[in-house]
């Protein structure tokens, strides 16, 4: 260990990985079909992809490696729990939107206002301001993600890359950049 318990909160996400071959297994898809059925086609959301033959690198920003100056262009990948979608900013909006109808009791196709509360709770008792699947602003910005004008409810995650979403659900707001 790098910490003691307690002490440190690092990104981890073995967890979404096997929640991935979990929905593998259950629903009998891969994950790209199963998140296009699930939510990108109920959602409207026409550009986002885990599978990276139906993208194309003119259209798409990739993660850039600054220590050798080039972009990562690996399109045959695959995706883990927690990486390998590629998107638009329209479409991230499109999500975000989401969970703040469900936060707010407004039906949708995907989330139950308890699931998009569940998703905004912080999780770590305070240590970490963190919820299960994003970072949260809290009363201080310990990532420095957020801007001045979010509430202390203001969640967000940022991807591989480069892109960003954040969703305040006290001000009914969703930014994707």
């Amino acid at each position: 260990r790098e910490y003691a318990p307690g002490t440190e909160s690092r990104y981890f996400s073995l967890g979404y990985t096997l929640v991935m071959a979990i929905i593998e297994r259950i629903t009998g898809m891969d994950y790209e079909t199963y998140a296009q059925k699930v939510l990108f086609e109920p959602l409207g959301m026409t550009s986002s992809t885990f599978d990276m033959r139906r993208v194309s690198a003119s259209d798409t920003i990739l993660p850039y490696r600054k220590e050798t100056d080039t972009y990562e262009t690996d399109w045959c990948r695959r995706p883990t729990g927690d990486s390998g979608l590629y998107t638009t900013a329209s479409d991230l909006l499109k999500f975000g939107n989401l969970l703040n109808d469900a936060y707010h009791g407004r039906e949708n196709p995907v989330f139950t206002q308890w699931q998009a509360h569940y998703l905004f709770g912080e999780c770590t008792e305070g240590k970490f301001i963190r919820t299960p699947a994003m970072w949260m602003k809290g009363n201080h910005d310990r990532y420095g993600f957020f801007g001045d004008f979010c509430s202390p409810e203001a969640c967000g995650h940022t991807g591989y890359s480069g892109c960003m979403l954040m969703v305040d659900p006290t001000y009914e707001i969703s930014i994707a950049i």
